[in-house]
């Protein structure tokens, strides 16, 4: 208890020889003024304030990973909400290998992958910071990037896979800027995060889903919307930045046009397919990344391939121009919210 009657609680959750803790919640609610930070015991490492403005209508809610075996909680309440403030934690996920999952994490992609600080990537410098790693369950999932409209107005779309969605889907983390500070294996920072989305559309053919942040990602995080392009032309050469294994984000090559085909859904002209990568390769944890042509424009998200470091083999993304105004409603097609005024513009 404060002197001027407001309250500050901590609680200390520990689970033996966590490598990471991250929590979620099944009742999560901030009155005005309340704070939340999560924090290792040594305050190296920090994420929150979680305020009022993290507030969900359906009141789910998870927070990011913490290094380590034990993860502090504090939450201040100022005296005039005394009472209200919410945190009901259903949920500890203990990361047993590596960062993050049972089966992916930092240093677990293929050799041949290239860090997106590398000098290759130099040009890229920007749509880089519109890529993230999503963690569902607190597991490595899929990847994904952030995506501009029609109207500029920096609405918080998000473009994945379909197949990467589930029933947790509202309380997915959105981790940014998860990646090497230099062209080395270095591990990146973890407490870049967003929780919580809604699910705007998503169609199987071309295997998009396209998410709304609950909010915007903040400034210092640098983020960047891609532009894309939903013509039907092949790129003369393709780029994808992805999370392959859940490691560091990486950069990949493709010096070959753009082949047109059913992809992994027998669709026919759903799909653009790489048939080959010449530098560097896509894995699991790399399905929802973007796709860009020459022009740094988003074509499509991994459907998925077999492509990997010691197999020259196709991926398959699901054509953006595909799911552009192929579906039938707002609900399966990007047209409706990527150019909500119907303008016809293409790219």
């Amino acid at each position: 208890m404060l002197p001027n009657g407001d309250r500050i609680w901590r609680v200390t959750v520990y689970s033996k020889n966590a490598k990471t803790l991250n929590l979620v919640y099944d009742h999560f609610y901030m009155p005005p003024g309340a704070k939340l930070f999560l924090y290792n015991p040594a305050h190296t490492e920090v994420i929150g304030a979680f305020t009022q403005y993290n507030n969900k209508p359906h009141h789910r809610f998870a927070t990011g990973l913490i290094r380590g075996n034990t993860t502090v909680l504090e939450y201040y309440e100022p005296a005039e909400v005394f009472g209200e403030g919410i945190i009901s934690i259903n949920k500890v996920v203990h990361g047993y290998r590596g960062f993050f999952s049972a089966e992916k994490g930092f240093g677990d992609s293929g050799s041949c992958n290239n860090n997106v600080n590398c000098p290759e990537a130099a040009d890229w410098q920007d749509q880089k910071r519109a890529v993230a790693m999503i963690l569902s369950g607190g597991f490595r999932a899929c990847s994904g990037a952030m995506v501009n409209n029609v109207a500029n107005d920096c609405t918080p779309y998000f473009l994945t896979a379909n197949h990467c969605l589930d029933s947790s889907v509202e309380t997915w983390v959105f981790m940014f800027n998860y990646e090497s500070p230099t062209c080395e294996n270095i591990d990146g920072p973890l407490n870049q995060t967003v929780s919580g989305c809604t699910l705007l559309a998503h169609a199987s053919p071309s295997d998009f889903a396209l998410l709304l942040l609950s909010e915007l990602p903040p400034v210092d995080y640098n983020v960047y919307y891609a532009g894309w392009s939903a013509e039907t032309v092949a790129g003369t050469s393709s780029t994808g930045i992805h999370h392959p294994a859940g490691d560091i984000k990486k950069i990949t090559f493709n010096y070959d046009p753009l082949v047109s085909s059913a992809g992994l859904s027998g669709v026919p002209n759903s799909h653009w397919e790489v048939t080959e990568w010449e530098d560097g390769t896509t894995e699991g944890g790399s399905s929802g990344s973007p796709l860009f042509d020459q022009n740094h424009r988003i074509v499509g998200q991994l459907h998925g391939g077999e492509a990997a470091c010691n197999n020259i083999s196709y991926d398959a993304y699901g054509k953006f121009t595909y799911s552009w105004n192929t579906g039938t409603s707002a609900a399966t097609r990007l047209q409706d919210w990527l150019d909500s005024a119907n303008t016809g513009i293409l790219v």
